[in-house]
């Protein structure tokens, strides 16, 4: 319980005075496009801060995770649910709506993890477009670590993803023209946290940080993602190999979407072409990675 004590002043009720995360993210004019993002944000907040835990899990995951007793939450298969509807409703960017939670995460300096299934189902169940995200197939756990950073750094926290197997992804074309296989960083014995029968498994792992601030929200210092470029030389690489870590960053500046990859593109515009942003696609179930790459 003293876990639960230490954070709840940073979420709730400020004993010194000062604006609780609550209150701010109620008056936050950063949230001012997204209301319904705003009131799942107050939601999560309220709920999880009685929910704040020492990290429990079996040592192969806990190692992963930063180690055991840390304080944790998970977020349930009715958390995810209500992340993807309310980024829907405002269309927002997985990007932005990432940022939101990697900011909270590093106020409270509380690690946030959720099981990878329960965000293929909500995508799949709701018939979803995520736009641009992390890749999901495979996913089997995916964390936001607090991160020991100072108060100008816009890094806001880690994230950790763990894949159950490697695999070829693509994201749109004018974002990255290139062919993407996740999971070719180190790899990790992985004992599934949510399954008592389960056996330890060979799993991969992608990782980085996640920024939030006036140089921009996204992602930085990737790694575990190889690539192959299109065109010449990528028929030369497919027949020899991927480019080990193919992408560094990916970060929103001004609502245009800046990728520091194996080829450099900028897509204007990001912020506000609904292709990029989390939305309902005409009533259809597709695959949790989305459509396919134009």
């Amino acid at each position: 319980m003293a876990v639960v004590a230490a954070c709840m002043p940073a979420v709730a009720d400020a004993a010194d005075g000062t604006m609780s995360l609550i209150d701010r993210t109620a008056t936050d004019p950063e949230y001012d496009n997204y209301p319904n993002f705003r009131q799942h944000a107050l939601t999560i907040l309220r709920r999880k801060a009685a929910e704040t835990r020492p990290l429990d899990v079996n040592p192969y995951v806990a190692e992963l995770l930063g180690g055991a007793g840390m304080p944790s939450v998970e977020l349930h298969a009715e958390d995810v649910e209500e992340f993807f509807v309310a980024a829907a409703r405002d269309e927002l960017t997985i990007v932005r709506a990432m940022g939101f939670v990697a900011r909270a995460v590093r106020e409270t300096g509380v690690l946030t993890y959720l099981n990878g299934a329960h965000a293929r189902e909500v995508v799949g169940r709701f018939g979803l477009d995520v736009g641009l995200a992390v890749p999901m197939s495979h996913l089997l756990l995916f964390a936001y670590i607090p991160a020991d950073t100072s108060a100008n750094d816009p890094v806001q926290c880690r994230f950790l993803a763990v894949y159950g197997a490697q695999y070829e992804h693509r994201f749109h074309r004018d974002v990255l023209n290139a062919t993407l296989k996740v999971g070719t960083g180190r790899d990790v014995p992985y004992l599934d946290p949510w399954d008592d029968g389960a056996e330890i498994r060979t799993a991969y792992i992608v990782e980085g940080r996640i920024m939030y601030g006036d140089a921009g929200i996204g992602y930085v210092d990737v790694s575990g993602i190889g690539g192959r470029k299109h065109g010449l030389l990528g028929v030369m690489q497919k027949v020899f190999f991927f480019l080990p870590d193919a992408i560094d960053g990916m970060v929103v500046r001004g609502g245009d979407l800046h990728v520091n990859a194996i080829m450099n593109q900028r897509v204007e515009g990001f912020e506000s072409a609904l292709r990029y942003a989390v939305h309902y696609r005409d009533g259809m179930l597709i695959a949790p990675d989305g459509p396919p790459a134009p």
